[in-house]
């Protein structure tokens, strides 16, 4: 897949926020039910694989497609699913906790920080 071909619309990182959902869910059940826990990691990796995957279309969105990227930052309805692309970052933390304190911790601070200036906006204005 030739990246320079690719302009993936931000609403994909929908994905991620459902796949960290089930991954997490199935954390816990594995300690409820002791259902076997590759599964829950499964969906985790899955999750952290779809998320590393958007997160290098976007940006090879605003390198090759940059017209496409600004008209869906210009959009009524499309500019609010940019938001999600730093949301999925925060919850990938939960994905990386049990391998990685620190990684984790400096992954849900980065997505905090695009969460807030995505909502604070270009004019500081919440």
């Amino acid at each position: 897949m030739n990246p320079r071909n690719v302009a993936i619309p931000t609403s994909f990182f929908g994905m991620v926020l459902g796949l960290v959902g089930l991954g997490n869910a199935w954390r816990v059940a594995v300690k409820l039910w002791n259902l076997p826990a590759w599964t829950g990691e499964g969906v985790m990796l899955l999750a952290l694989t779809v998320w590393a995957l958007l997160a290098l279309l976007y940006v090879a969105k605003w390198i090759w497609h940059r017209e496409d990227a600004v008209a869906e930052m210009n959009h009524p309805v499309q500019c609010c699913f940019i938001g999600l692309a730093p949301v999925s970052t925060a919850l990938i933390a939960l994905a990386v906790i049990p391998y990685s304190r620190p990684a984790a911790i400096g992954i849900f601070v980065a997505g905090a920080i695009g969460t807030v200036a995505f909502s604070v906006g270009p004019d500081g204005v919440i």
